[in-house]
């Protein structure tokens, strides 16, 4: 799928457009988006929380638009998770943080 022609909302909701990159593993490259951010910027609750309730919002706008219920390719839900994981944690956590998020996002258990 291409950027070009989705409204604003599409490309929040896919993390800029990172979930359309045709790797097969949208979740796991905003993932890793969110760890990029983390080892740079100490991300503060108030913006895990602001993430999180925009990304409801666009999420539900988005798969109104496409009329499909969680498509793989809307994953901003993956950066307050990812955060929250490894929130007020030291720098070295994060890539643990990612292996064990992504585990228990992959099997949902």
């Amino acid at each position: 799928m291409s950027m070009k022609n989705y409204p604003w909302y599409v490309w929040i909701a896919s993390v800029f457009g990172l979930g359309f990159i045709p790797s097969g593993m949208p979740g796991t490259v905003s993932s890793a988006f969110a760890c990029v951010i983390s080892a740079f910027v100490d991300v503060p609750l108030l913006a895990i929380v602001i993430v999180s309730l925009v990304g409801v919002y666009v999420t539900g706008k988005s798969e109104t638009y496409f009329n499909r219920k969680d498509p793989s390719f809307l994953n901003i839900d993956e950066l307050p998770g990812m955060w929250i994981t490894i929130y007020m944690l030291p720098a070295g956590f994060i890539i643990p943080g990612f292996f064990l998020f992504r585990l228990i996002d992959i099997l949902k258990p």
